[in-house]
């Protein structure tokens, strides 16, 4: 069953409460982030904003195959989370029917 945008937003929020484990908050993040790739196919196919959402990039806790769990690796990962709740606000189901309008007409 696929979730709704609003609980995807949740998940994400759920995301910024998490400061334990830099594993289980990776897989998390990632988790949420195939989520919200997966919601976007669907709502909007062919339409680019899954290249939007996927130029975000990864979780910080992994980098060149080893998990960090530092201060600044907990920070960039809730302003990366912030910066993505963001982006679907302003890219939500009203964005993604503006864009979808925009493709139709340019066919």
């Amino acid at each position: 069953m696929q979730l709704s945008l609003d609980q995807l937003v949740n998940k994400g929020l759920q995301l910024l409460d998490d400061s334990g484990d830099p594993s289980a908050a990776h897989r998390a993040h990632e988790r949420w982030v195939r989520d919200v790739n997966e919601w976007l196919s669907a709502a909007a196919p062919n339409s680019g904003v899954t290249a939007e959402w996927a130029a975000f990039g990864s979780s910080p806790f992994v980098y060149g195959g080893a998990y960090y769990d530092e201060p600044g690796a907990w920070v960039s990962h809730m302003v990366l989370i912030r910066r993505r709740l963001k982006w679907m606000a302003e890219h939500g189901a009203i964005g993604i029917s503006a864009r979808r309008n925009q493709l139709a007409r340019r066919r």
